[in-house]
């Protein structure tokens, strides 16, 4: 699904790269770029729904996220960026080091704030897929203080 995805715009980039990068070529790889970073975010759902062994096909995962795309991009982006700014910190003090130790422990601190922000953005799509599916997700009614949220998503 992923090569499906990333494909066309990766093959649009590497064909600008070999025609000495004309400008209409990149804008073209930029918007079907973004063209499957939508259908990707309409497909998020699929794998909360497999972990929850509620998955009934890729339409129904299509229809579930129907108007919820920016939303979904949106709790992914803020779940993510304490997480992205420690990146680029981290990343910024791994350029201007030169001693050894300091370089490994930077590149770990770097892997670890990696599979903190995968973690945390699956999270974030969970989150979203329980909210947006309410009971029928788990069979467990939602809190109390919980439910006016989910009418808002």
């Amino acid at each position: 699904m992923t090569l499906l995805l990333v494909g066309p715009a990766t093959l649009c980039v590497y064909i600008s790269y070999t025609l000495g990068w004309p400008i209409w070529l990149l804008v073209l790889a930029a918007a079907i770029g973004l063209a499957e970073i939508v259908i990707g975010l309409r497909f998020a759902f699929i794998l909360p729904a497999i972990a929850l062994d509620n998955f009934q096909g890729p339409k129904l995962a299509w229809e579930q996220t129907r108007s919820t795309v920016l939303r979904i991009m949106g709790v992914i982006a803020l779940s993510s960026l304490p997480i992205n700014c420690g990146t680029s910190i981290v990343r910024r003090a791994e350029s201007s080091t030169k001693q050894i130790q300091a370089l490994i422990v930077l590149g770990l601190a770097d892997l670890l704030l990696m599979f903190l922000s995968l973690v945390v953005s699956s999270g974030a799509v969970a989150i979203c897929y329980r909210f947006r599916m309410g009971s029928q997700s788990v069979g467990l009614p939602l809190s109390a203080d919980v439910a006016p949220v989910h009418d808002r998503l």
